[in-house]
């Protein structure tokens, strides 16, 4: 009950913050409040218009950085990072239905496909991060993303292992879950800042 609290609050409160830093810079209708900017951008999620310009951004990134072979990277990192979500928030933390069965065997599977198109992502994309080159938000929510992640990686691997305690696999399961929340919040801003950026050019 805890976590559940815990994380709606933390997803809740994300939506409410990246929603009102776009409307603070969005150049479009200042005469709107808040409130009714907010009821209006609610409206376009339900357009088509608004899905078809989201996939062009994320084709257009992919082209841009991913290009060749590297696009499966990319396609492999996003499309098993929803899974994640969709399988870990929704129905464990949310309290949906319990991460058993074929939950979690879809869970672990896409947890190792993750791993690996973040490892391939850090080793190709690790060098336009360094602080020296980027917007240190940027740089730093992109390796605390890594770090949430990798501690997501070791976590799994060690409640799997059949010489673990159950005290360290529980131990281990609430590292797993707060950080997975920190990777949500990391990736989010992440992507928010990026394209505010982009935006900005």
């Amino acid at each position: 009950m805890i976590f559940f609290i815990t994380t709606s609050c933390m997803i809740l409160g994300l939506i409410i913050a990246l929603s009102y830093l776009r409307f603070r810079i969005d150049k479009q209708d200042k005469t709107r409040s808040y409130a009714s900017w907010l009821v209006h951008k609610t409206k376009l999620v339900f357009k088509i218009s608004t899905w078809v310009n989201i996939k062009k951004t994320y084709n257009s990134w992919k082209t841009h950085h991913y290009s060749g072979y590297k696009k499966w990277i990319f396609i492999g990192s996003t499309l098993s990072y929803l899974v994640l979500f969709i399988s870990g928030f929704l129905f464990s933390a949310l309290g949906l239905i319990r991460l058993q069965g074929v939950p979690l065997l879809i869970h672990v599977s896409f947890g190792g496909i993750f791993a690996s198109c973040a490892a391939l992502t850090l080793l190709f994309r690790s060098g336009d991060y360094q602080f020296e080159s980027s917007p240190f938000i940027i740089s730093g929510l992109f390796w605390l993303f890594v770090l949430s992640v990798f501690i997501l990686v070791l976590t799994a691997i060690t409640m799997m292992l059949p010489f673990v305690s159950l005290l360290w696999i529980q131990t281990a399961f609430i590292f797993h879950r707060y950080s997975a929340i920190i990777s949500v919040i990391s990736i989010s801003l992440l992507i928010f800042f990026t394209l505010k950026k982009s935006d900005n050019k």
